[in-house]
């Protein structure tokens, strides 16, 4: 059997070495201190912006929250069509999150089937991203029906307050007569 040797090295360091070596951990201690500290202010900051958006956003909620308005707001009457802007609701999905439905009632006085949509909607002076808004609804001709403007919440695009005002186009057309093509465009103060 053979014996294994032991190893004991001794490094012999002098005053000056040994004095860098103290200057190197002192500064490798006092650069980590210093990314440390930065590291946790910029996390302070964030999520101090974090929970004020978050508290915007839970005012917000809680603002449109069971929100109902009652407008009655006559958008058109002509020959062809009269259209009521009747009331504006928050609505809660389990499924598909928070919006808003504006309700209009839409009575096609024509011979032919009209299509309701909705073009240019602002919200409080601010215009809505189009993939936030919804709304195509055909009305037979000679009926009443309700035409629905849903508002959806979307990725960075929040629900508005709608506290102040709302307007929009409402373009009205048909498919049956391409040459007819009404725009109304108007304005509620809320």
């Amino acid at each position: 059997m053979k014996r294994k040797k032991k190893l004991n090295l001794k490094v012999k360091l002098g005053r000056e070495q040994e004095r860098l070596i103290l200057i190197g951990v002192l500064l490798l201690v006092l650069v980590a201190t210093t990314v440390y500290r930065d590291f946790n202010k910029n996390n302070t900051q964030n999520n101090t912006a974090d929970a004020v958006e978050l508290a915007t956003t839970e005012d917000n909620r809680a603002k449109l929250e069971n929100m109902m308005k009652k407008v009655n707001f006559l958008v058109a009457d002509n020959k062809q069509v009269k259209i009521t802007l009747v009331d504006i609701k928050s609505v809660h999905h389990q499924v598909y999150g928070d919006s808003i439905d504006v309700r209009f009632v839409v009575t096609n006085k024509d011979k032919k089937t009209l299509t309701v949509r909705a073009e240019e909607v602002r919200a409080d002076g601010k215009k809505l991203d189009k993939s936030t808004v919804i709304m195509s609804t055909d009305i037979p001709a000679g009926e009443t029906g309700e035409a629905i403007l849903t508002i959806m919440e979307y990725e960075d695009h929040r629900l508005p307050a709608m506290e102040r005002s709302f307007e929009m186009v409402l373009n009205i057309f048909s498919w049956e007569d391409l040459d007819f093509e009404q725009n109304h465009k108007f304005l509620v103060n809320l």
